[in-house]
């Protein structure tokens, strides 16, 4: 379906409801928004399996019967932490401020604040852009912490053991730890509190094998009403760079190929296959409507949106209801942008083609892909390898690749308790984000975007696979790195200005890529590709 522009329509029809200030994402080479905060929208062997029944109501495993008295943990490396070394369950009506694990004669957890400056050392051959002038007011200084020092982080101390008694079918093992991840769980409370408690639900729905009993009361984006999921994500968007600094480097990756363009009379037109749900859109329509020249005559935006497949992939899915191209049109208008929308609903990336998003060789057509290829894999690689051959056969101008950045040492994630491990540092990063984005405060904002990335936890494809390896898989496609523009950088570079000092950017590979990273650890990567003109093969075999 093709929505186009309508001329009679009221300018309230501006992007949210008629204010463009609304919208917290800067312009590319100006200083960010003062925007303000946004007022508050009111609104897991069959024998284990037997042993746990989720509660309706709770959504936790029912412990009620479980002995007690059961001996504590056996060793198992150094991710063990008794009893009297962790912290006691939140109360929801606790507003104290949690104390830190207690002292052990085997190991002492040091608390540490929330707000660390990141680290200052730089891997080999990166740049390091920080935030200028310090800390924020009442952050405090530190030092980050490293893949290797989890000092602290106890939840993924019972977490990830649990997920390997589980692969090695020690069943007292397993009910020990869930009992005491049952005790410690709490929606509310710091990170660790909440880390517990997504991964118990992960757990018990991989022991249950049954999505729909954990599932349910979950707050994602696909159970909230479609106003307040807006008003999620531009909150979101206001506190956390998370997806708008990506954003705000793909937006400047895809203006740097349009302006190697020397024809302002073609078309420019865009295979949307991201998360955005349409916020990555308004800064891009106001940033062309500011263009030497002015905009493209025409801008076609083909939207593939999430399929039934994704229901597991963090933030693909959005609510029943939501119509954010209409809301866009609007502000095309306002930005005298001609601005169409095709949307290719619940279609599924193995059978995007050619001739769904219908390319024309007189326009200009580039693909932004951001945090949903890794969904393609299913136990093995070669799907994303041939769905981005497929991308290249359709000549795109430019494609701009972002995901996760997640390192991994090992060689093969095949087993459940390490690819789970992963997945849980994962989360941790992303908790531990918003803790500070959120200033520690709970709120329905924070518990949908929260609950939405907890699904990474069931999500068994490979999400976390790096940079390095999504390069090795471009280059086998059939492109080619490209540097990163000066306004790229710099916008970059601006907007992370407005967040907490935690996140920083390092330019790689020569300017070719760009990465986000939280307390000196890589969250995402955002870089930008071609077609690579030494290859002499006009066509890849799908």
């Amino acid at each position: 379906m093709i929505m186009e522009p309508n001329p009679t329509s009221d300018h309230s029809l501006d992007w949210f409801e008629g204010s463009v200030s609304f919208f917290p994402l800067p312009p590319f080479l100006d200083d960010p928004y003062n925007s303000s905060d946004i007022q508050e929208y009111q609104l897991w062997d069959q024998d284990i399996s037997s042993q746990y029944q989720t509660d309706a109501n709770t959504s936790s495993p029912n412990v009620t019967n479980i002995d007690t008295s059961i001996p504590p943990l056996e060793p198992c490396g150094s991710n063990n932490l008794p009893l009297s070394d962790l912290p006691k369950k939140r109360s929801s009506t606790d507003d104290s401020s949690f104390r830190p694990p207690q002292s052990h004669k085997h190991k002492k957890i040091k608390s540490k604040p929330m707000n660390n400056e990141a680290d200052s050392g730089d891997a080999e051959g990166t740049t390091t852009v920080r935030k200028p002038g310090g800390n924020k007011k009442g952050a405090a200084k530190g030092v980050a912490n490293n893949c290797n020092n989890k000092e602290g982080r106890w939840a993924e101390q019972l977490l990830n053991p649990c997920a390997a008694a589980i692969t090695g079918g020690n069943l007292t093992r397993v009910q020990h730890l869930l009992y005491v991840l049952h005790e410690l769980a709490s929606p509310t409370g710091d990170a660790n509190h909440r880390l517990a408690a997504h991964g118990l639900k992960a757990l018990t729905h991989h022991l249950s094998s049954s999505l729909a009993s954990t599932s349910s009361g979950s707050n994602t984006f696909a159970s909230t009403e479609p106003r307040f999921f807006q008003k999620t994500l531009l909150k979101f968007y206001e506190v956390s760079p998370w997806f708008s600094f990506p954003n705000n480097i793909a937006n400047a990756s895809i203006l740097q190929v349009l302006g190697e363009d020397n024809d302002n009379s073609r078309t420019l037109h865009i295979l949307d296959i991201g998360a955005s749900h349409g916020m990555q859109w308004p800064t891009f329509l106001e940033a062309l409507s500011r263009r030497p020249g002015g905009p493209p005559p025409l801008v076609r935006l083909t939207v593939v949106t999430a399929s039934s497949t994704e229901i597991d992939t963090p933030f693909s899915i959005g609510p029943p209801g939501d119509n954010f191209p209409s809301r866009l049109l609007g502000f095309a208008q306002l930005m005298n942008v001609n601005l169409q929308i095709k949307r290719l609903d619940n279609c599924s990336l193995h059978t995007l083609s050619a001739q769904s998003v219908d390319t024309s060789p007189d326009e200009i057509f580039v693909v932004c892909a951001q945090f949903r290829l890794h969904q393609l894999s299913h136990n093995t690689t070669d799907e994303k390898s041939e769905f981005l051959k497929m991308l290249r056969n359709m000549e795109p101008k430019g494609v701009i690749l972002s995901d996760n950045n997640m390192e991994c040492c090992c060689n093969c994630c095949g087993d459940f308790a390490t690819g789970f491990s992963r997945r849980v540092e994962y989360l941790w990063r992303f908790l531990d984000s918003t803790s500070s984005a959120f200033k520690g405060r709970d709120s329905d904002e924070r518990r949908v975007m929260e609950g939405e990335a907890a699904k990474a936890l069931t999500n068994q494809r490979e999400m976390n696979e790096g940079k390095e390896k999504w390069c090795e898989r471009m280059k086998e496609a059939g492109f080619v790195g490209e540097v990163l523009g000066e306004d790229a950088i710099d916008g970059g570079r601006a907007l992370l200005r407005k967040y907490d000092s935690n996140w920083e950017m390092k330019v790689e590979d020569d300017n070719r890529s760009v990465g986000l990273w939280w307390k000196g650890q890589p969250v995402s990567f955002c870089s930008l590709w071609k077609l690579d003109g030494n290859d002499q093969s006009s066509t890849f075999t799908s």
